[in-house]
């Protein structure tokens, strides 16, 4: 039951992560950000290529919101359990509604 909670939380997450209304705002001030990067010449437009792409790809965002959830389960255990109960709600309200 443990990991069906964390594989919804992770789905979750990374659903926050690429492509929520709500973190939108955050998503284009970091590719603002990134842009600046670019003309200034601290990063090439490769790299910038890449981490906007990884703003956007679920599959790449996903190992990282994974990777989160294992710290937090190994260094805040009981703030994991809490929070995943969380986002798991809403994943799987999110999959109701939209069979609605």
């Amino acid at each position: 039951m443990n990991l069906l909670l964390d594989l919804l939380a992770v789905h979750r997450l990374t659903r926050l992560i690429t492509r929520d209304e709500i973190t939108n705002p955050l998503r284009e001030t970091i590719e603002k950000e990134i842009g600046t990067a670019v003309t200034a010449k601290i990063i090439s437009q490769s790299t910038a290529d890449k981490l906007i792409y990884l703003m956007g790809c679920d599959w790449c965002a996903s190992i990282w919101a994974a990777s989160f959830a294992l710290a937090m389960r190994r260094y805040m255990p009981d703030f994991w359990n809490n929070l995943k109960y969380v986002l798991a709600a809403s994943t799987v309200t999110g999959f109701i509604a939209s069979y609605e």
